[in-house]
């Protein structure tokens, strides 16, 4: 429908900013934030103060009168051009929105109802308490400490990671520090909305460019989205957080021009995520976040697996796996691949140990390379204070191998026979790799499946070996931990130590991330039976 001017009474056509005779805007100033304490949105959500506000976004501190506590209410909104342009936005509202809420991440505030209708959208999710790095940055007048910022970096990292991964892939897109919480209490990270603004209002592939972010690469604005666009504006945000100084769009000198102190190696890493071609760029997360585990001297054939939160356990599977709750985790490194029969072989013979010795059953030159199998927990943890390290947590051990966003499997919820070794295999190449330990079956190679690597590039955590955890087992401990706990170890007590991952023997239900259905005294022996080790590093967040 036409646009007819209020003024001369001339039509307009539909998306008319300007009336084409006599000019005058067409465009009803609506803005955000003008919700007053205590107006009731959707019947149910009570303002009770504003959070933050600009001419078209608004965030409201909220009650919900139906859970009774609090809550976050985002408002957008839509310049009132025509209705034909405010059903297309509100149309892209809920079908955003409608994604957000099928995603349950400890960094994407939870979405608890969304609704829209005459030019005003509005997401209602969980209250989280933070504040925004802009804010922090604010405050502290200059560029915050290079392994602070890196802390957040990697969280933020392991976000996106699982964000792309999404099925339909979810693109940031809006990442800034303005759109970026962190906790005081626990330096977690929140990332707000996912660019829902830019999306509904269709900036999302640069069709508004009248404003030009800091943040936002050059390709944006040409109509090209993707994974490189999210990684581009991390490093951009990284960049004002180190210097202290907002960007100016496409220009970034090196950081060491302003901060000579902050190091070579993040400041390469930075610069290269900048590069003006995209192309040029890490094309994913995990590249990225392996970078930074490089420069911080990731020991050999070990993953980092950043500080931050993931939920752990499932309401679906078997009892001893309930309730899901919060974990948060300091950061750790984790072996890349189960203990192999060489590694395990050279332990014995530096260090003298005397154990049982099954292991050797199944130890052959054609295995040297196969996870070790046939060894106790006694036997594990002496390796792994050999080593340098020790056996994981049970918690460490499902982080490593799920991520944040409560996948079942580590590459994802969809079960796939060729990504790990289970007797479900049927590709004859892949059996061919196969050594006969028991019944036909048995170990491969540590590495074989790489198509089946956890989010953060773990491998052979599905199928394989039962993996031995630190912990003494418990049925109930999911219930006796609360809704959040802070690096959980397992009970002081027990009488049987935790086992993870499935084994080559098992079929999938054994192969999912939170599967506790195998645990056995600490001088259990069998075929199916091997570990890896974790180790502790510093946090960044210092």
């Amino acid at each position: 429908m036409p646009v007819v001017c209020p003024k001369c009474g001339t039509k307009n056509k539909p998306d008319s900013g300007k009336c084409s005779k006599c000019g005058i805007s067409l465009v009803k100033t609506v803005k955000a934030g003008s919700l007053k304490a205590g107006t009731v949105i959707g019947k149910r959500y009570v303002v009770t103060g504003t959070l933050r506000s600009d001419e078209l976004e608004a965030l409201y501190k909220g009650k919900d009168n139906q859970m009774k506590d609090q809550c976050m209410i985002h408002e957008i909104i839509v310049p009132e051009t025509s209705a034909e342009k405010l059903r297309d936005a509100a149309m892209k509202f809920k079908k955003e929105a409608s994604l957000l809420a099928s995603i349950d991440h400890p960094n994407l505030l939870k979405v608890r109802e969304f609704f829209a209708g005459k030019g005003r959208c509005y997401l209602v999710t969980d209250y989280f308490e933070g504040e925004s790095l802009l804010s922090l940055l604010n405050k502290e007048g200059k560029g915050f400490p290079e392994l602070k910022v890196m802390g957040w970096a990697a969280q933020i990292l392991g976000s996106l990671g699982d964000l792309h991964k999404h099925d339909p892939e979810v693109l940031y897109i809006d990442l800034e520090p303005d759109n970026i919480l962190v906790s005081e209490a626990d330096e977690q990270i929140v990332l707000l909305n996912a660019g829902l603004k830019r999306k509904v209002l269709g900036q999302e592939k640069g069709k508004v460019t009248a404003i030009t972010s800091s943040y936002l690469p050059p390709e944006y604005y040409k109509g090209y989205v993707a994974a490189t666009t999210d990684l581009y504006a991390l490093a951009a945000t990284m960049h004002h957080l180190l210097t202290g100084k907002k960007p100016t769009p496409f220009k970034f000198a090196s950081i060491r021009e302003e901060r000579p102190e902050v190091s070579v190696a993040i400041d390469t890493i930075i610069m290269t995520a900048l590069d003006k071609k995209h192309t040029n760029r890490y094309q994913n997360a995990l590249d990225m976040l392996q970078a930074f585990a490089e420069i911080i001297h990731t020991p050999k054939n070990m993953v980092l697996i950043p500080s931050g939160s993931f939920w752990m356990g499932s309401n679906t599977g078997e009892e001893n796996e309930k309730p899901v709750h919060k974990v948060n985790l300091n950061s750790y490194y984790i072996d890349k691949y189960p203990v192999t029969n060489a590694e395990f072989d050279r332990f014995i013979q530096e260090s003298g140990y005397k154990g049982k010795g099954e292991w050797k059953k199944y130890f052959t030159k054609a295995t040297k390379n196969h996870p070790v199998v046939a060894v106790n927990w006694f036997e594990a943890a002496a390796y792994a204070e050999w080593a340098g390290k020790r056996l994981p947590s049970e918690a460490e051990w499902e982080k490593a191998a799920r991520g944040n966003d409560m996948r079942k499997y580590p590459w994802g919820n969809k079960w796939e026979k060729n990504k790990c070794n289970t007797p479900d295999l049927n590709d004859p190449e892949i059996m061919k790799k196969r050594v006969d330990i028991y019944d036909g079956k048995g170990t491969t190679p540590a590495g074989s499946f790489p198509d089946g690597a956890s989010p953060y590039g773990v491998m052979d955590m599905a199928g394989q070996v039962w993996e031995w955890c630190a912990d003494w087992y418990d049925e109930n401990y999911y219930s006796k931990l609360g809704k959040t706990c802070d690096n959980p170890r397992g009970p002081e007590l027990g009488e049987y130590r935790a086992l993870r991952g499935g084994a080559w023997g098992n079929l999938m239900g054994a192969c999912r991330c939170t599967c506790r259905s195998y645990s056995q005294k600490p001088d259990y022996i069998n075929f199916n039976v091997g570990f890896r080790c974790v180790k502790d590093t510093e946090s960044y967040a210092t």
